[in-house]
């Protein structure tokens, strides 16, 4: 199923492999589905489109595991010294056209001239949103959030990642580790 799902994404018929998927999931599986898939990282990726796909890295490591302390599953990301290779760690959602609340909770110690960032962004690269660079050290969980919207047209789908904010090699030298949970995406209020 995820080689069909892959191969529609890769021809841009992102709807049909979002109701392909959505078809494909357990009722109970189906019923947790939220604007942002497994924000939890309860649940391990199935390496479908519309669920996180970590891939790749070089002195970079993103992975999904269980964190002391914190009672449950978090996404790892761990540094090596020197020029790293940031991973891919993505999602697709399908957001309708509005405006949009992200949030995470993130802690780590990361060394670097520039820090990592959560992007929301249409199919075609188009950012609609980014949070704050983050890097330093935070011993307690600390919020990250923004605001996005999603135009009427040309941005049907959206592309949840995150991303090493290098520009250049020399800013590619980072180390350290970072730990990000309960991400979610919500409506915002329109009256406001």
């Amino acid at each position: 199923l995820n080689a069909a799902l892959n191969a529609f994404v890769a021809k841009k018929q992102f709807e049909l492999a979002y109701a392909t998927w959505l078809s494909s999931l357990s009722p109970e599986r189906s019923d947790i589905v939220d604007l942002l898939n497994n924000g939890s990282f309860e649940t391990d990726p199935s390496g479908a489109p519309f669920d996180w796909n970590i891939r790749g890295g070089v002195e970079a490591k993103a992975k999904i595991g269980s964190i002391s302390g914190h009672g449950s599953r978090a996404l790892h990301i761990e540094f090596g010294h020197g020029r790293a290779v940031f991973p891919n760690v993505y999602e697709y959602i399908m957001l309708v056209p509005g405006y949009y609340h992200f949030q995470a909770e993130y802690k780590g110690d990361l060394v670097a001239r520039r820090g990592l960032q959560w992007l929301v962004s249409c199919a075609d690269s188009r950012r609609a949103g980014e949070s704050e660079m983050i890097l330093g050290l935070t011993y307690r969980w600390r919020k990250i959030q923004f605001e996005f919207s999603i135009p009427e047209k040309g941005c049907e789908t959206q592309r949840v990642s995150l991303i090493h904010n290098a520009r250049s090699p020399s800013e590619q030298i980072i180390s350290g580790s970072a730990w990000f949970d309960n991400l979610s995406i919500v409506r915002a209020d329109t009256d406001n």
